[in-house]
């Protein structure tokens, strides 16, 4: 039987009216759960997020870090950017600032000499981040960014060594849309950023010279966002996180907790994932190599993941503010699984308008509609907490549990009606709830409905018959009535259309013959009047093929 809706039409994939299916990705390590940051139990809820928007290409987040390597998960994912580092041996590149961002390597100069010295390889650090944001969604490979339409922008401000405090301030400056520099020779960005990501960070205080280029910053319409820092401390000590104006991330992990590394305190103002963060990386030991994909931690995996959703948040309503977006960043309403005392994870289908999902309904019930036995009217009562629903869907199906419905309603109330429903075929009845962030789990146990009498929770048993074509079906006890004059045997290939086997006036086994061999067929028993009138059904047995 196709399924129908209400009023007989209808696919068989019935949703929440007004909902958009939910965007599934197929790169491979979303599919496979390796991305918990982004839509595990303690993830931002990047899936629900996506309901919304997946990002504008408009809007352009700067990265500064290490700078850029090819990868197939990035490409046409950058604008053009520049590498701010001023000290050559620091650039690892031969030369000062020029506008290639390429990232030649970071690796500490005893790994290069002995690789077994407990030094450092090339972090690849700015391509991990990158990924976080924005790498290809859907393009079955590797992995999925939270905002995979959005832009990134490298600006290269780390090298050999780490960085300078003067070349991350110039960064921010032309990120921004500041210029670097005076007069004719001053650089500027023509693609300037509406976020700037900081997974990076020293311990000390916020000079001048930076509070006034974040000042400036926020000034030009740009949301600042920075790692809190990963020495296990108050991020008051680590700069530029403890900047008045940015955004500070704290790490949190696959459990809703806190990771010992991150940086806390009264300057942290969200959490987003920190630990085991799958990204795009590089296999270059010292200089670039191949492209790769590898896990890391800290503080510098949690920031993208909120630079990502502020992008999300400026895709949808491009005319916020950088205070506006703090402020609803910093808002509990927005926050999920509280971390430590006043902040929590960022919930990005929260600050996107995407509502929780609501409870499942409870109290469903049936009952016959109007002069023909084949509608009825499904009622049931709304969860009392958590989200409201704007819409519920009545389902129908064949079986207890599993299957695809064979027929549904839909009301914004809490009651609708089944209509055209067959004879004599048992229905199990289920309601979802659901707004605009989905569906609710199904009610309780699906409640067993059939137009010719009351369905009774009693499954007959099968054993294969003495003959070829026969089966022995048996029941136990719940069919029982004052009112009964015997057992009739009913079996069906479809569970829609019953034909009558043998009728017994005793409850005791009994063979059914004249079966087709190598057909399945389920059956169930029936209490019944000598009129033909049914009492009690049982439910439908497990399926048998007769040799």
């Amino acid at each position: 039987m196709a399924a129908k809706n209400s009023s007989g039409t209808g696919s068989a994939s019935p949703r929440v009216s007004g909902t958009p299916p939910l965007f599934k990705p197929n790169d491979p390590s979303y599919v496979n759960s390796q991305l918990w940051g982004l839509n595990g139990t303690y993830g931002v809820q990047a899936q629900k997020a996506w309901l919304a928007t997946r990002g504008n290409p408009e809007i352009v987040v700067a990265v500064l870090d290490t700078g850029s390597t090819d990868h197939p998960d990035l490409v046409g994912q950058t604008v053009p950017g520049y590498d701010m580092i001023t000290n050559s041996a620091t650039a690892g590149d031969g030369d000062g600032r020029d506008s290639d961002p390429s990232d030649e390597g970071d690796w500490d100069d005893d790994f290069a000499i002995d690789p077994n010295d407990e030094k450092y390889p090339s972090s690849w650090h700015g391509t991990h981040v990158a990924g976080i944001i924005n790498a290809l969604g859907n393009n079955s490979l590797g992995v999925i960014g939270v905002a995979s339409r959005v832009k990134v922008q490298h600006v290269r401000v780390l090298g050999r060594g780490g960085g300078f405090d003067s070349d991350i301030i110039a960064g921010i400056i032309w990120a921004s849309g500041g210029p670097v520099g005076e007069g004719v020779g001053a650089l500027t960005n023509p693609t300037p950023a509406r976020v700037i990501n900081l997974s990076l960070g020293g311990v000390d205080a916020c000079s001048a010279a930076y509070q006034t280029a974040i000042d400036d910053a926020i000034l030009r319409g740009t949301v600042v966002v920075a790692a809190a820092g990963n020495a296990g401390a108050d991020a008051s000590t680590t700069t530029p996180a403890n900047c008045n104006g940015v955004i500070t991330v704290g790490a949190s992990n696959s459990a809703g907790g806190q990771p010992e590394f991150s940086n806390d305190g009264p300057l942290v103002d969200i959490a987003a994932p920190g630990t085991d963060i799958k990204s795009t990386m590089n296999a270059g030991l010292t200089g670039p190599g191949l492209p790769t994909y590898r896990e890391k931690s800290g503080t510098s995996m949690a920031t993208p993941y909120v630079a990502g959703i502020v992008a999300l948040m400026l895709s949808k309503e491009p005319l916020l503010t950088p205070a506006e977006v703090e402020d609803r960043i910093t808002d509990q309403n927005n926050q999920t699984f509280v971390v430590q005392g006043v902040w929590g994870i960022i919930n990005a289908a929260l600050l996107l308008g995407v509502p929780e999902i609501p409870q499942a309904p409870t109290n469903v019930a049936a009952i016959r509609s109007g002069p023909t036995t084949t509608t009825r009217t499904v009622s049931w009562s709304a969860a009392t907490s958590g989200s409201v629903a704007t819409t519920h869907i009545a389902r129908a199906f064949l079986r207890p549990s599993g299957d695809s419905p064979v027929m549904w309603c839909s009301k914004a109330n809490l009651a609708c009606n089944l209509s055209n429903l067959v004879k004599g075929a048992t229905y199990y009845l289920d309601v979802i709830s659901g707004n605009t962030g989905g569906y609710s789990a199904p009610s309780g146990p699906r409640l067993a409905i059939n137009t010719k009498g009351t369905v009774a929770n009693v499954v007959p048993t099968l054993t294969a018959g003495p003959t070829t074509g026969s089966v022995k079906v048996s029941w136990g006890s719940g069919l029982e009535s004052s009112e009964m004059d015997s057992y009739l045997i009913q079996y069906s290939i479809d569970l829609l259309s019953w034909k009558n086997g043998p009728e017994v006036e005793v409850k005791s086994p009994k063979l059914v013959s004249g079966l087709k061999s190598g057909v399945n067929y389920r059956f169930r028993v029936v209490s019944k009047k000598d009129s033909g009138t049914f009492i009690k059904i049982s439910r439908e047995s497990a399926q048998m093929k007769p040799s």
